[in-house]
């Protein structure tokens, strides 16, 4: 799309402001009147603004490209007569009769013919026949526009009132304001494309958000997966350390044992009521000595392993 940057000497306001012209046009609508009086960019710039002229995409400057742009259209002089400069004439529309605007040459009409009149015209230059594909390459082009030199103003007119809501909806922290002047209203059916673009962008964006959530969460099992083993781990080293020092203290009863009964054994004419105490003595001396089997220290240290999350490190009872 083509650009023009107008820069006042000394810029006074805070954004930009960008021109874009209606149906027929280009960006020469702004730079002067048919009848050589000065135009909107001008007054903007001495306002202090900065301008941005546009030629909307495929017409005027933003060259039409065979193979890839749509059908032209071309507004016949006639249709410039009846809808611009002189509707009062033909009395079209209940208030066409009210019309007094556009100036003429001195011929008393505005019509073909009239100097100013023809002035007019030969700016006239052919543009897309489609809406639909004009709006959406110019809401393109302007939210490129937008990209590169940050927030700005929209002044549309006409036939371009369209694209800048269409702009501001997909460049909604870009546009600071919007102008529109007799902007021609939006039909369903030139809505319907870019619609579907919207809705087509929203989808992608809506897709993509939901994959990265997904590897988010994928991510976050996956540490948490990691936490609960390191957790176990060092549950189950906690329940072998413990285990194992149960077993240190099972031998050290069990030495203890074998001394008392061997100090019983010995004892002459003993009280018969010891006999019972040696008999238990020798019974658990024997529970002890099993509990300290290799095997069934083994078994018992892959028992522990297999404990589920609610057994504690120093819970002696399912240690024992």
């Amino acid at each position: 799309m083509y650009v023009e940057k107008l820069t006042p000497i000394r810029a006074r306001q805070p954004y930009p402001i960008i021109l874009i012209h209606g149906g027929s046009a280009t960006a020469s609508y702004w730079t002067d009147t048919p009848d050589g009086r000065e135009g909107w960019a001008q007054y903007f710039v001495a306002q202090g603004f900065v301008v941005y002229l546009v030629d909307q995409p495929a017409r005027g400057r933003s060259a039409w490209q065979e193979g890839l742009d749509g059908k032209l259209h071309v507004v016949g002089a006639e249709a410039i007569e009846q809808l611009f400069t002189q509707p009062e004439a033909f009395d079209l529309w209940p208030q066409a009769r009210l019309h007094t605007q556009f100036p003429d040459g001195g011929l008393g009409h505005s019509r073909i013919g009239d100097p100013i009149f023809d002035q007019f015209y030969a700016s006239i230059v052919p543009y897309l026949s489609n809406n639909a594909e004009t709006q959406r390459l110019s809401r393109d082009a302007v939210a490129a526009l937008l990209d590169r030199i940050g927030p700005a103003v929209l002044l549309t007119h006409s036939d371009s009132g369209p694209i800048g809501w269409l702009v501001a909806d997909a460049r909604p922290d870009l546009v600071r304001g919007i102008v529109a002047v007799e902007p021609k209203r939006q039909r369903l059916e030139d809505l319907v494309p870019a619609m579907i673009d919207a809705l087509e962008g929203w989808s992608v964006a809506v897709k993509r958000r939901r994959e990265e959530r997904a590897e988010q969460k994928r991510q976050w099992e996956e540490q948490d997966r990691k936490r609960k083993d390191i957790e176990r781990q060092v549950r189950v080293e906690g329940y072998r350390i413990k285990f194992l020092q149960r077993q240190v203290e099972r031998k050290r009863e069990i030495d203890g044992l074998a001394g008392l009964i061997e100090l019983w054994g010995q004892a002459e004419n003993p009280d018969p009521r010891f006999a019972e105490l040696l008999d238990f003595a020798g019974i658990y001396q024997k529970w002890l000595e099993a509990k300290l089997a290799p095997e069934a220290i083994a078994k018992r240290i892959a028992e522990l392993k297999l404990m589920d999350d609610d057994v504690y490190i120093w819970d002696d009872k399912r240690l024992d």
